[in-house]
Protein backbone atom coordinates (compact mmCIF):
# COMPACT_ATOMS: atom_id res chain seq x y z
CA UNK A 1 0.00 0.00 0.00
CA UNK A 2 2.82 2.23 0.70
CA UNK A 3 4.50 1.83 -2.57
CA UNK A 4 1.24 2.55 -4.41
CA UNK A 5 1.12 5.93 -2.52
CA UNK A 6 5.24 7.13 -2.95
CA UNK A 7 4.33 6.29 -6.95
CA UNK A 8 0.97 8.10 -7.16
CA UNK A 9 3.00 10.96 -5.22
CA UNK A 10 5.80 10.79 -7.38
CA UNK A 11 3.34 11.02 -10.81
CA UNK A 12 1.94 13.86 -9.27
CA UNK A 13 4.90 15.80 -8.72
CA UNK A 14 6.34 15.12 -12.09
CA UNK A 15 2.98 15.95 -13.52
CA UNK A 16 2.69 19.48 -11.62
CA UNK A 17 6.22 20.25 -11.88
CA UNK A 18 6.10 21.07 -15.54
CA UNK A 19 8.25 17.89 -16.58
CA UNK A 20 5.45 16.24 -18.28
CA UNK A 21 6.21 18.12 -21.07
CA UNK A 22 9.49 16.29 -21.52
CA UNK A 23 7.35 13.17 -22.07
CA UNK A 24 5.27 14.33 -24.45
CA UNK A 25 5.14 13.76 -28.36
CA UNK A 26 5.72 16.64 -30.68
CA UNK A 27 5.54 16.07 -34.64
CA UNK A 28 8.85 16.02 -35.96
CA UNK A 29 7.52 16.51 -39.62
CA UNK A 30 5.05 19.13 -40.64
CA UNK A 31 5.54 18.76 -44.26
CA UNK A 32 3.94 15.51 -44.84
CA UNK A 33 -0.01 17.32 -44.50
CA UNK A 34 2.06 20.17 -46.88
CA UNK A 35 2.83 17.76 -49.63
CA UNK A 36 -0.48 16.38 -49.37
CA UNK A 37 -2.80 18.75 -50.07
CA UNK A 38 -0.37 20.37 -52.44
CA UNK A 39 -0.05 17.42 -54.66
CA UNK A 40 -1.61 17.43 -58.09
CA UNK A 41 -3.86 14.57 -58.90
CA UNK A 42 -2.96 12.34 -62.32
CA UNK A 43 -4.72 9.83 -64.23
CA UNK A 44 -2.37 7.33 -66.24
CA UNK A 45 -4.02 5.31 -69.04
CA UNK A 46 -2.48 2.68 -71.12
CA UNK A 47 -3.71 3.77 -75.04
CA UNK A 48 -3.18 1.68 -78.12
CA UNK A 49 -2.12 3.57 -81.28
CA UNK A 50 -1.04 2.12 -85.08
CA UNK A 51 1.17 4.36 -86.99
CA UNK A 52 1.49 3.28 -90.91
CA UNK A 53 3.30 3.75 -93.69
CA UNK A 54 6.42 2.29 -93.38
CA UNK A 55 7.98 0.58 -96.76
CA UNK A 56 10.08 -2.04 -94.43
CA UNK A 57 10.06 -3.76 -90.84
CA UNK A 58 13.50 -2.73 -90.08
CA UNK A 59 12.28 1.11 -90.98
CA UNK A 60 9.22 1.11 -87.80
CA UNK A 61 11.09 2.88 -85.12
CA UNK A 62 11.09 0.78 -81.24
CA UNK A 63 9.97 4.21 -79.47
CA UNK A 64 8.14 6.92 -81.16
CA UNK A 65 6.90 10.22 -79.61
CA UNK A 66 3.59 11.82 -81.25
CA UNK A 67 0.52 14.29 -79.48
CA UNK A 68 2.51 14.02 -76.21
CA UNK A 69 2.63 10.66 -75.69
CA UNK A 70 6.03 8.13 -75.83
CA UNK A 71 4.67 4.96 -77.70
CA UNK A 72 6.16 2.25 -77.66
CA UNK A 73 6.12 -0.62 -80.80
CA UNK A 74 4.62 -3.96 -79.53
CA UNK A 75 4.52 -5.28 -83.10
CA UNK A 76 4.26 -5.14 -86.92
CA UNK A 77 1.66 -6.14 -89.49
CA UNK A 78 2.70 -6.31 -93.31
CA UNK A 79 -0.84 -4.71 -94.86
CA UNK A 80 0.42 -5.15 -98.52
CA UNK A 81 4.22 -5.39 -100.28
CA UNK A 82 5.89 -2.88 -98.93
CA UNK A 83 3.60 -1.55 -96.33
CA UNK A 84 4.19 -2.08 -93.11
CA UNK A 85 2.52 -0.93 -89.84
CA UNK A 86 3.60 -0.94 -86.23
CA UNK A 87 1.40 -1.20 -83.37
CA UNK A 88 2.32 0.94 -80.42
CA UNK A 89 1.28 1.20 -76.89
CA UNK A 90 1.84 4.33 -74.59
CA UNK A 91 0.59 6.14 -71.21
CA UNK A 92 -1.39 8.98 -71.43
CA UNK A 93 -0.59 11.37 -68.23
CA UNK A 94 -3.46 14.00 -67.60
CA UNK A 95 -4.90 16.04 -64.33
CA UNK A 96 -7.88 14.36 -62.40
Amino acid sequence: MFKKVIIGTLATGIMLSGAGGVFAETPTDTSVKFKIDNKKSFVKKLEKQDFPGYKSKKEIPAVKEWNGVTWYLKGATEVSKNSWTGHYEGWRTSNN
